[in-house]
């Protein structure tokens, strides 16, 4: 982790609205929508190289990806692609011809400058009181110290932004304190005082932090982010910052999710610098700061909702189901991306998950097992919504025949004495989830190591595990969820999956809706549980045990068919 100095991250979004004919032609006619971004971690200059960025470049390829997913034709430019003459011309060709409703995102991360104004002739302006007139200033990869026409001048951009009019949204990533290598004042943090009073209508300036603060980047932010840029693009992504009722994502939103959440993480990921900040502004390390003369609350994604279960679904015992969607995903692991990679996760290998199908949110609870079984198995006490452990794998499968019949549907599973199986997959009964179903659904389509990425020091935010559960199992739903709304996927307790286990399964599974082997003594669990080290929470890892042997770590969570019901 590292701090930002004089990182300077901007990002103008604008949108032209306006009524009438646009000038490509027709009113009706769809917006364009068109990306510029750069990012530059080092330098050519000996005192820009002098403080390389980490980030900066992720932080915008990040946000390229994220953009294109929304549409938008995107041009990249970072390292050594980035010089002020590429940048010149990229502007002008996104901004060339743009229409009434057309929406542009510009995009810089990198070293920032701020020196004051000079004119054609090279001599300082002045503002009305005779005082020296600053700009801020964009560096890119040849930017030379003191030399403004090396760099992308802040003001100059904002006055072109506002002669073709419309709501632009810029967010500024820097530090707003003077860095610690002054050399001779000649390069300042970014103030951005001179914009004062000089914001466009309906224009809008988000800075990463108020004033005096420092902008702060951390491998802990997403595997390698700007604190601040790393929240813009989570809110883009659109599930934890749109209204709990909206599949769009607007500027208010944005704002709102990225406000509550930078400082909070700042000072969860840099404690050390959290603790310094104290003695200044207690509480505060980072803090998103704005200025606005916005009128506009454009909307900048749109999202594609988890729907939950329909009424009737477990609603009996307070069971709630996350619609999981059909996709292709891959399945195991590689030892070439994953150091922790164990021989039963070999082959890394494509599935597909043919059908959507629901499963429980959480893991089930002992008030919930309780409620339909009438027992409590459980080790650990205390409340009703720790999750039921001490289960069986046949305790598991008679819980979920005991909840259909509960609600007037058909047993999925029939049993006959110790012999468990299945005559119609796509019965409406309650069940437990295949294994493929289960990392499918723990991936939340994320490839990664975990459900949110590959650095394990960000588990602690998803799972109750070794290091954070204090020996004990935890309510479920305190941790954040993936992207399929599904919580405690990793830790807490282990949860038993259908399937029997068959450390060679992988080599022969088949490519569509695998349900495991036949004839073989032991049932899979996945997850992790309260007291595993990190490297067994990922997504991928692989446990068996007896389906008639329980354990104080052993829970589970029910599945059922998307068009049961």
């Amino acid at each position: 982790m590292s701090l930002r100095m004089v990182h300077f991250g901007l990002i103008v979004g604008t949108l032209v609205a306006a009524v009438g004919i646009g000038r490509r032609g027709f009113a009706d006619e769809p917006p364009q929508k068109v990306a510029l971004l750069v990012g530059v971690n080092e330098y050519r200059s000996r005192k820009f190289a002098e403080r390389p960025l980490s980030f900066a470049e992720r932080d915008v390829k990040d946000l390229a990806a994220e953009l294109k997913r929304q549409g938008f034709e995107v041009h990249l430019l970072t390292g050594s692609d980035a010089t002020k003459s590429k940048i010149d011309e990229a502007l002008k060709v996104v901004l060339k011809g743009r229409a009434a409703t057309d929406l542009v995102f510009l995009g810089f991360s990198g070293h920032g400058v701020q020196m004051p104004l000079l004119d054609g002739q090279g001599k300082l302006v002045k503002d009305a009181r005779g005082a020296d007139r600053n700009d801020a200033f964009f560096c890119p990869v040849d930017a030379v110290l003191g030399d403004g026409s090396t760099m992308i001048s802040f003001n100059s951009l904002f006055d072109r932004l506002d002669t073709q009019g419309g709501i632009n949204l810029v967010l500024v990533d820097a530090c707003r304190s003077t860095p610690p290598d002054p050399d001779k004042g000649a390069a300042r943090a970014l103030s951005g005082d001179e914009l004062i009073g000089r914001i466009p209508r309906n224009s809008v300036i988000f800075f990463s932090c108020a004033a005096g603060q420092e902008a702060l980047e951390t491998a802990k932010a997403g595997g390698g982010h700007g604190v601040f840029f790393y929240h813009v693009i989570e809110a883009l992504r659109g599930g934890r910052a749109a209204a709990p009722d909206s599949t769009e994502v607007s500027w208010d939103d944005l704002v709102r999710f990225v406000r509550a959440e930078v400082n909070l993480r700042a000072r969860e990921w840099l404690p050390d610098r959290a603790a310094r900040a104290d003695l200044r502004t207690p509480g505060k390390l980072q803090t998103p700061h704005i200025l606005s003369n916005l009128v506009d609350n454009p909307v900048l994604a749109r999202i594609t909702r988890n729907s939950p279960a329909p009424r009737g679904f477990a609603e009996s015992i307070g069971i709630k189901l996350k619609l999981i969607p059909a996709g292709t995903f891959q399945m195991g692991s590689s030892k070439e991306e994953d150091k922790d990679a164990e021989i039963n996760e070999l082959p890394r290998h494509e599935v597909r998950i043919s059908h959507a199908f629901y499963l429980g949110a959480t893991e089930v609870t002992q008030g919930q097992y309780r409620a339909i079984t009438g027992e409590s198995p459980s080790k650990f006490e205390g409340s009703d919504d720790l999750p039921v452990e001490q289960v069986s794998w046949f305790d598991a499968v008679r819980f979920c025949n005991a909840l259909s019949v509960k609600e007037g549907l058909p047993a999925f599973y029939r049993i006959v004495d110790q012999t468990v199986s299945v005559s119609d997959w796509r019965g409406p009964g309650y069940r437990l989830p295949t294994e493929a179903e289960w990392e499918y659904a723990c991936r939340g389509r994320n490839p990664a190591r975990y459900s949110f990425g590959d650095d394990a020091a960000d588990l602690g935010e998803y799972a109750w595990h070794l290091d954070n559960s204090g020996g004990k199992t935890h309510p479920v739903g305190q941790k954040r969820g993936n992207a399929f709304g599904l919580h405690d996927m990793h830790g807490n307790v282990w949860e038993w999956c259908w399937d029997v286990y068959d450390a060679e399964y992988y080599r022969q599974s088949p490519g569509t809706d695998p349900s495991g082997p036949l004839q073989v003594r032991f049932r899979v669990n996945r997850g992790g549980g309260w007291f595993n080290s990190p490297h067994v929470a990922r997504s991928a890892h692989r446990n068996w045990g007896s389906p008639v042997i329980w354990g104080f770590v052993m829970g589970f969570r029910v599945a059922r068919v998307q068009s049961g019901g």
